[in-house]
C-alpha cells in the first residue's frame, strides 16, 4: 500500500513539474516580447490563427477564427480576404500542452510586417517589424474546460487590440 502510494504521488509530481515548467517557459516568453503601440492609420489586417498541440485530442483553431473575426467585424477594422503580401498582420497563437487532467497554454496576439531588415553591420534579411503585442498563459483543469477558457483569454486579447487601435487612430 505504501508502495503503492509513493508511485501516485511521484507520478502526480512529475505531472506538476511538467506543468509548471510550461507556465514558466512562457511567462518567459511573455516577458521577452515587447512591443509599441504603432497602430496608427493602419487600416487592414492579414488574420492568421495558429493553434500548436491538443488538449484532450482537440485543437480550436477554428473556434479560434471565428471568434476573432466575429470581434474584428464589429469594428472598423478590415480583414484582408486570406493573406495579401506587404500588409499588416494580425496573428493569433496558441502554443498548448497537456496531461491527462491539466492543459497549459501559452497564448499571443501579434500585429506585424514581413519586410527588409538591416542590422548593425549592415547585412540584410527579411524580418518582421512588430507594432503590438499581448501576451499569456492559461491553465485549464479539467480539460474539458480548456476550449471554454482558452477562447475567453484570447478574446479578452483581442479587446485590448481594438482599444488600442481605436485609441491609436485619434
Amino acid at each position: 500500500m505504501g508502495y503503492r502510494l509513493l508511485l501516485i504521488t511521484k507520478n502526480f509530481g512529475m505531472k506538476i513539474n511538467k506543468l509548471l515548467g510550461i507556465i514558466v517557459l512562457g511567462l518567459l516568453l511573455s516577458g521577452n516580447v515587447f512591443a509599441a503601440n504603432n497602430l496608427k492609420g493602419i487600416k487592414s489586417f492579414s488574420l492568421i490563427v495558429i493553434h500548436d498541440g491538443k488538449c484532450g485530442g482537440q485543437k480550436f483553431r477554428e473556434d479560434l477564427t471565428t471568434s476573432a473575426k466575429y470581434i474584428l467585424g464589429n469594428t472598423k477594422i478590415n480583414l484582408n480576404k486570406g493573406f495579401v503580401p506587404n500588409s499588416e498582420n494580425l496573428r493569433i497563437k496558441i502554443l498548448t500542452a497537456a496531461s491527462k487532467d491539466t492543459c497549459a497554454s501559452h497564448y499571443a496576439l501579434d500585429i506585424f510586417h514581413t519586410n527588409l531588415v538591416e542590422n548593425s553591420t549592415g547585412n540584410k534579411y527579411i524580418g518582421t517589424t512588430s507594432s503590438y503585442s499581448d501576451t499569456g498563459v492559461q491553465l485549464s483543469s479539467p480539460v474539458t474546460d480548456y476550449k471554454k477558457h482558452i477562447i475567453e483569454q484570447v478574446e479578452l486579447s483581442l479587446k485590448k487590440f481594438v482599444v488600442a487601435w481605436t485609441e491609436a487612430q485619434k
